[in-house]
């Protein structure tokens, strides 16, 4: 009987602890053959800012179209003349999704796909410019994750294909108490409102989600499980003080004679 009451602080302890169930991402992806291939397009949207640069094997043909601004001068010293770094200055979808283009005017470009626009894009510049090249990069492509990762905070990403684990990646992994089945994401949409939309990360089912591939500005939110938020309640050192009064309770109840 006495073992009985020692063992039983040591069954809360082990309560306490987190299982495979609730820690494990994609638990069932043994039983997957194969995923299906999933397709994944940026969409612009307004706010976005985007570079744009046409080139050509004629640089004249192309210049009134590249919109660049000066950087910075530096002198050089051999002949007194100024070294003037230049970089190319990026567009800004407004509210309409429109941006003002050089030469030819006001372009729609929010809800458009960077092939869409490019496609768009290549046709009108044809009829100034033979066989135009058009590289297009959203300069302010970032995303945030919050709540139960190692290091919270927002990421700039360098491609326009990021997916949810990489972001959490990003930010350092989730902590043993982070809530993975029920992940909320933030995301704004073409007509600037917010929604929230919830994924699954402990079911393989999730590469299907809308956001498991995460789009430009999303944020990633990611909540503790019960296990953290009761302990919250009372503090990690009070939940640590009684379980150790426990063990001791019980010890002295088996050695006293």
């Amino acid at each position: 009987m006495r073992i009985f009451f020692l063992l039983i602080p040591i069954f809360a302890l082990i309560s306490g602890c987190a299982s495979r169930e609730n820690i494990a991402v994609m638990q069932d992806i043994e039983q997957k053959a194969q995923f299906a291939k999933t397709s994944h397009q940026v969409v612009f949207k307004p706010g976005d800012l985007v570079r744009i640069q046409i080139s050509s094997t004629d640089d004249q043909a192309v210049e009134p179209f590249n919109l660049s601004i000066v950087m910075q001068e530096q002198p050089i010293i051999e002949d007194d003349n100024m070294n003037v770094q230049r970089a190319q200055q990026p567009f800004l979808i407004d509210d309409q999704g429109m941006i003002q283009f050089p030469v030819l005017g006001a372009l729609k470009m929010g809800g458009k796909t960077i092939d869409q626009f490019s496609t768009h894009l290549k046709a009108q510049l044809e009829k100034f410019v033979e066989n135009p090249i058009i590289n297009i990069r959203i300069v302010n492509y970032r995303i945030s994750v919050l709540g139960e990762v190692m290091k919270p905070g927002m990421f700039n990403i360098q491609n326009h294909r990021l997916n949810i684990l990489e972001a959490i990646s990003l930010a350092g992994g989730m902590k043993i108490h982070a809530r993975r089945k029920n992940i909320m994401v933030l995301r704004r949409d073409q007509d600037g409102n917010q929604e929230s939309i919830r994924i699954d990360l402990t079911n393989s089912e999730c590469v299907n989600s809308p956001v498991f591939f995460l789009e430009q500005n999303d944020v990633v939110y990611i909540e503790p499980n019960k296990t953290k938020m009761n302990s919250s309640k009372f503090g990690p050192e009070i939940s640590l003080s009684v379980s150790i009064a426990s063990v001791l309770i019980a010890l002295i109840s088996v050695l006293r004679p």
